[in-house]
């Protein structure tokens, strides 16, 4: 069983960058609330700072929640080489 957390927490790390991708994507097309909305609002009024600013924090937030897992990933896998 101890075996199988990698694969899990792979997959978690895999579908939290497909899941903040598909909701910024949802937010720019659909949304007047959200950071995918910051970003079209910047686009349609040439504000480059507003869409790289968003851009950012987006980038920002996943990177954090992939350190987060994988963080997770080493604390529940001390076997694993590093």
């Amino acid at each position: 069983l101890p075996s199988i957390v990698t694969w899990v927490i792979t997959g978690l790390r895999l579908t939290a960058a497909w899941s903040l991708a598909g909701s910024v994507i949802v937010e720019y097309l659909a949304s007047n609330v959200g950071m995918g909305y910051v970003v079209a609002q910047g686009q349609q009024s040439v504000s480059p700072d507003a869409v790289m600013g968003g851009i950012l924090v987006v980038s920002l937030v996943a990177v954090m929640i992939d350190r987060a897992l994988a963080f997770v990933e080493f604390r529940l896998t001390p076997w694993r080489s590093r």
